[in-house]
């Protein structure tokens, strides 16, 4: 999540109750050997291959074996990126991580990314890399910047917020057959796209539109690969550069997704997410919303 959605969306990854598998770190059984005291306070990573280099600074305090495998991590997650979206990446030299303390929601300020939770499994390693290492216009290209990363912890197995492990077009088939839908032209307008991102505002609308842009831009790369999405990636009038590199109305994309949505109903065995302390209070708010009123009263018509 970039640096403005993060303050606007404080909670969405706090009260999620499903762990990262086999990424979670039990922090009430830490070494406690005397390596522990001597644990290292900053710690660099240096990819050569591809000249970046991550200055990584360990405020949790991990231990010398915690931070390597940290960093084994977040070097699987670079070189994943490498393969598969290096048209993106703008090739930085240096990126500053923080590993912080405290329940904040992680985020990305240019080239330095925090990263909260991580003992409990919740910090969101290749969705926040993507944003550093793709870049973005702060103010401009919101529906892209958060499409495309959420398609990527999907595809990459990073089972978090929006949709944790159910697949993104399921929980989109849920929300349009309860008519909780936004549509495209609303949530693509970024003079609009902070008021739906706002959880502090409405946090069931901003895990509509996380879902939303995730399943779209999933289905726009399945359908037509990732080369035209790589084209209107952080681009401001999205709609028209949609058109001019689809050579379709944003309209008749927007049918043929919805008429593919509408053949992936939610499995019994994917309604777990709905079942979550978490999500249950949040889906339970959505349900409740008087939902096109209050689309009505964002855009203001």
């Amino acid at each position: 999540m970039r640096k403005f959605s993060v303050l606007l969306a404080a909670f969405v990854l706090l009260l999620a109750s499903c762990s990262q598998g086999g990424a979670k770190i039990n922090s009430n059984n830490r070494y406690q050997s005397e390596e522990g005291k001597n644990n290292i306070l900053e710690d660099k990573l240096i990819m050569d291959e591809y000249g970046i280099e991550f200055i990584i600074k360990n405020d949790l305090n991990l231990t010398p074996k915690e931070l390597g495998y940290f960093k084994k991590r977040l070097k699987q997650a670079a070189l994943y990126l490498e393969r598969n979206f290096k048209p993106l990446i703008i090739k930085e030299k240096k990126y500053y991580i923080t590993l912080s303390k405290g329940n904040k929601v992680s985020y990305v300020n240019g080239n330095s990314i925090h990263y909260y939770r991580y003992l409990e499994g919740r910090a969101p390693i290749i969705h926040e890399l993507s944003h550093a290492l793709f870049g973005y216009t702060p103010g401009s290209g919101y529906f892209t910047q958060e499409g495309i990363a959420v398609f990527i912890q999907n595809e990459y197995k990073e089972n978090l917020f929006p949709n944790e492990k159910t697949p993104i077009h399921q929980l989109m088939n849920y929300f349009v057959n309860n008519r909780r839908y936004i549509p495209l032209e609303v949530l693509m307008n970024e003079k609009l796209a902070e008021k739906f991102v706002d959880v502090y505002g409405n946090e069931a609308l901003s895990w509509v539109s996380y879902v939303e842009a995730g399943s779209f831009t999933t289905y726009l790369i399945d359908k037509y690969g990732k080369e035209k999405y790589f084209l209107i990636y952080n681009q401001a009038n999205l709609k028209t550069k949609i058109e001019q590199v689809y050579k379709k109305s944003l309209n008749e994309l927007e049918e043929e997704w919805l008429a593919f949505i509408n053949k992936n109903k939610i499995q019994e065995n994917n309604q777990w997410i709905l079942n979550q302390p978490y999500y249950k209070k949040l889906n339970k708010a959505l349900l409740d919303m008087d939902f096109s009123n209050k689309l009505k009263e964002i855009t203001g018509q």
